[in-house]
């Protein structure tokens, strides 16, 4: 299923049950970054990464791929989001996937997303001729792969310190913090992971995980972007985004930093007593509301809390909280 979608959600069950991996592969962030390119939210500067991708299109390619990003009902087959199983190093061999990928596939996976009669003219044309279209598709991957290649092969270093990160999260107990840190856009509510879109739609999928593994995908500069793709029979796959300024943060020594990232790190640590929200901010130099967005994931994780005392509401550790910092310091 592709981004940005009202209602998505995937059940994980017990967390101390759950398979968990990372996967550092260009498709994901070369997918999402193709498909918001024409995006109004889109950076319009040439050398951004969407004005890369912009700049290498053909006419023709970017006839295919403009609708999609201008439609809020941005439901793309999986069979083109992730090919399964997903190239690990090679966008070219996702790319050779696509190709052959067989035309029932296609169908498979468009009628699961839209229905029996899919209700926009541009998805009834892809039904009709499913192939081309991803052939078409196939096509607008390799030209945004050779727009992408030299800036991911810069960076994808600091992507895969945020398999560290997420490697030592599992090791240590710390899947709770480490899943709701992934992206403002995905929270984590209780064992459930919300996807939140950009924009109003009707579209959404609930689904569990069922024993299946969840595959973490770290994806290059795609802001609020996300990946999930919940009908593979082994795995759920959830792409996100990490930002350069994010992912230089994890080469630092500081591994409660690197779990939760430096700010929500700080505001963990300071509250071993309790403080006010005005108290937070000034201490790890944030606007109010932005540490008041902190403290709402820290607290959707468990460790934190707010409490009245007297005429004030203060933000306190809980036990899972100061247990967390002990056990990272």
């Amino acid at each position: 299923m592709s981004e940005r979608s009202r209602g998505f959600s995937l059940d994980l069950g017990d967390l101390n049950s759950l398979r968990i991996k990372a996967a550092v592969t260009p498709t994901p962030t070369t997918i999402s970054l193709l498909l918001s390119a024409y995006r109004r939210t889109a950076p319009a500067a040439p050398t951004s990464l969407h004005g890369r991708v912009r700049a290498g299109l053909s006419p023709e390619h970017a006839g295919l791929i403009r609708p999609l990003s201008m439609r809020n009902r941005l439901l793309v087959p999986d069979c083109a989001l992730v090919p399964n199983p997903i190239p690990v190093d090679r966008v070219e061999t996702a790319v050779e996937v696509l190709r052959d990928t067989p035309v029932e596939q296609v169908r498979q996976d468009l009628y699961r997303v839209h229905g029996d009669l899919p209700a926009t003219e541009y998805w009834r044309k892809v039904a009709e001729r499913p192939h081309n279209w991803m052939l078409g598709f196939a096509g607008c991957m390799e030209q945004a792969w050779q727009s992408l290649h030299e800036r991911w092969t810069r960076t994808s270093s600091k992507l895969e310190r945020e398999t560290e990160r997420i490697g030592k999260a599992v090791v240590r107990d710390g899947l709770r913090p480490l899943l709701s840190s992934l992206s403002r856009n995905i929270q984590l509510r209780e064992n459930t992971l919300h996807f939140h879109p950009s924009f109003p739609t009707e579209d959404g999928v609930n689904a569990e995980i069922g024993g299946r593994t969840l595959v973490l995908i770290p994806m290059l500069n795609v802001r609020t972007a996300w990946i999930f793709t919940p009908y593979f029979d082994d795995s759920v796959w959830v792409g996100y985004p990490v930002s350069d300024a994010e992912a230089e943060h994890s080469s630092t020594k500081d591994d409660l930093a690197e779990l939760l990232g430096p700010l929500r790190a700080g505001i963990l640590r300071m509250t071993s007593t309790p403080m006010t929200m005005g108290e937070l901010a000034t201490g790890v130099q944030c606007a109010p509301n932005t540490a008041s967005y902190h403290c709402d994931q820290l607290e959707n994780a468990g460790l934190i809390e707010r409490v009245r005392v007297g005429k004030r509401v203060r933000v306190q550790q809980t036990e899972r909280g100061m247990a967390t910092v002990d056990l990272f310091s």
